[in-house]
């Protein structure tokens, strides 16, 4: 059995705003911003625990994190192409969700493995705006992130020593959403995708 929990906390005094679109305007200060939040992860061999001869690794995972703006500046409040656009005091900070959580299931013996795992995000924001497109100066960066739930099915062989087999398909039920609205507009995750292959080690 492992249990870790961690907190953090950062303290920006100069939260430097980027051009998202080809470029063309300089960096510049966004303002200040505080990011806060605890991390923690459990994780269990059941299969061990009980005396079996593979295992059964199990694990959960948990990020809570607060991020806001705390400062702005004419700058980030005005607009335009910077990734905080049109951000407030108070308005979550782009493309930080408020949870990231995980869990996982495996089979394991000397040789072999299987493992079924599942990742969520929660929904965010494209721009600091915090809302839908705004009236009048519409952009694709505004809007929401999709909250997301993928699950991962991975597998491994080891042929030899050496030699390692691998399979597996990730996004299993090809789960769709929006994950990123920049540099010019909605992107889409991955569909769902069957890999095989090996690894050798010399």
């Amino acid at each position: 059995l492992n249990l870790e929990l961690t907190g953090f906390f950062t303290d920006f005094d100069n939260l430097i705003s980027t051009d998202t679109g080809l470029g063309g305007d300089p960096t510049s200060n966004a303002g200040a911003a505080e990011v806060f939040g605890l991390e923690s992860i459990a994780q269990f061999d059941a299969g061990r625990a009980a005396g079996f001869a593979w295992g059964i690794p199990l694990y959960v995972s948990a990020t809570w994190t607060s991020a806001e703006f705390k400062g702005t500046t004419a700058n980030l409040a005005g607009g335009g192409d910077g990734i905080y656009a049109g951000g407030r005091d108070g308005n979550e900070i782009p493309s930080v969700p408020e949870w990231k959580l995980a869990a996982g299931i495996g089979i394991e013996g000397d040789k072999w493995g299987v493992n079924l795992d599942a990742t969520y995000s929660s929904s965010t924001w494209g721009t600091g705006y915090n809302g839908d497109p705004r009236a009048g100066t519409a952009t694709s960066r505004d809007g929401k992130i999709d909250a997301l739930l993928l699950f991962n099915l991975a597998g491994h062989y080891q042929v030899t020593e050496n030699v390692k087999l691998l399979a597996g398909i990730q996004n299993l039920f090809d789960e769709r959403g929006i994950v990123s609205r920049i540099p010019e507009g909605p992107r889409a995750n991955a569909p769902r995708m069957i890999y095989a292959g090996f690894e050798t080690r010399f």
